[in-house]
Order: C-alpha cells, then sequence, then structure tokens
C-alpha cells in the first residue's frame, strides 16, 4: 500500500492546479454562455450542462491528463521509470494511476461546479443564487454516478495499459520512445472510444 500511495502522490503532482486551473475556467464559460441568450431553450441547456460540463468533460479532461502525466513521466524520469519496471512496482503504479484518475474526476468535478457558479454569478451581476438552486434541485443523482462509473470505467483501462506499458519497458528498454508513441496514441483512442461508446448507447 504504501508503494501505492508514493506512486500516486509522484503522479498527481500537478494534478491539483490542473483541475483548479482548467476545470473553474471551463466551468466558468459555460456559466457565462448559459444566461448569454434567451432564445435557446433553457431545457436544452440544462441537458447541455448535465451531460457535457458535469457529465463527459471532467472524465475526458482528467483521463487525457493522466495518460499524458504517465507517458510523460516514464520517457523523461529515468530514475523514477527504472523504479516503477522493477519487481512487482508495476502492479503499484498501475493500481496508483487508477487512483489519481479517481482523485482528479472528483478535484475537477468541484473545479467546473465553482466555475459555473462563477460564470452565473458574473452573467447575472451576483443575482444568480436562484438560478443555482433551480439547476441542482432539478438535477439527477444517477447523472453523476454515471460519470463515476465511466471514469471507474477509464481509470481501470488506463491502469492495465500503465502496467502492460511498464512490462514491456522492463524487458524492452532500448524502444522508450516508441513505447510511449504507442501508449500514447492507443491511449487516447481508448478514451475516446470509451466516451463515445457510452454518448451511444
Amino acid at each position: 500500500m504504501r508503494l501505492i500511495f508514493h506512486s500516486a502522490e509522484t503522479l498527481a503532482r500537478g494534478c491539483g492546479w490542473f483541475a483548479l486551473v482548467v476545470g473553474t475556467g471551463i466551468g466558468y464559460v459555460f456559466g457565462l454562455l448559459s444566461q448569454q441568450s434567451t432564445a435557446i431553450d433553457q431545457t436544452f441547456v440544462h441537458q447541455l450542462i448535465t451531460y457535457s460540463l458535469f457529465g463527459h468533460i471532467p472524465t475526458f479532461f482528467v483521463s487525457l491528463f493522466i495518460l499524458l502525466r504517465v507517458g510523460f513521466q516514464l520517457s523523461t524520469d529515468a530514475e523514477v521509470r527504472a523504479e516503477w519496471t522493477q519487481g512487482h512496482q508495476a502492479v503499484s503504479f498501475a493500481m496508483a494511476c487508477a487512483l489519481v484518475c479517481l482523485i482528479g474526476w472528483a478535484w475537477f468535478f468541484v473545479a467546473v461546479m465553482f466555475g459555473f457558479w462563477l460564470g452565473l454569478m458574473h452573467a447575472l451581476s451576483g443575482f444568480a443564487h436562484p438560478v443555482w438552486d433551480a439547476y441542482w434541485m432539478d438535477f439527477d443523482l444517477f447523472n453523476l454516478l454515471h460519470a463515476a462509473f465511466r471514469m471507474v470505467v477509464l481509470a481501470i483501462v488506463l491502469s492495465v495499459m500503465t502496467f502492460i506499458e511498464t512490462s514491456l519497458l522492463k524487458s524492452r528498454p532500448d524502444q522508450l520512445y516508441m513505447l510511449m508513441s504507442r501508449f500514447t496514441t492507443l491511449g487516447f483512442a481508448v478514451i475516446v472510444a470509451v466516451e463515445l461508446t457510452d454518448m451511444l448507447i
């Protein structure tokens, strides 16, 4: 367990700032634009915010960030790479990857909520509380559970891919950049596939 938390701490560096800056920024834009036009059906706006801002956007961006973080860490830090590819530490690193995905998603979700509130406050000159309260009164918690389940699926997929990658690096250290390129490309394709599949079914 200590190895898992140690690896998670290493992977999570920068994740909080990423969630705060990107999540708050995206939430702010959504909150601002949602009040800019009265011609748009508010039911459509509500569904758009529910399924994108509080649904697919956090899971996609967090998964992509962790994918790039793992790839960057393994390809640039020789000390960390040597540590994570030794013995059973590849398993700990893979589990840490899944843990950081879930933690990052929680941070990002809170950040987009905060940004959305800021955007509403700006758009409505500080009188956003009725709109904010009305939105959350109509919010179905099943959508949050659904997004959490999708994040768990993505976390497991990235964890398995990370384990395979570190195992390959252990046996083929001379093919580092080829493996990293394949890991990033395949990982991005898998993330997009999971998100699109969830949207279509």
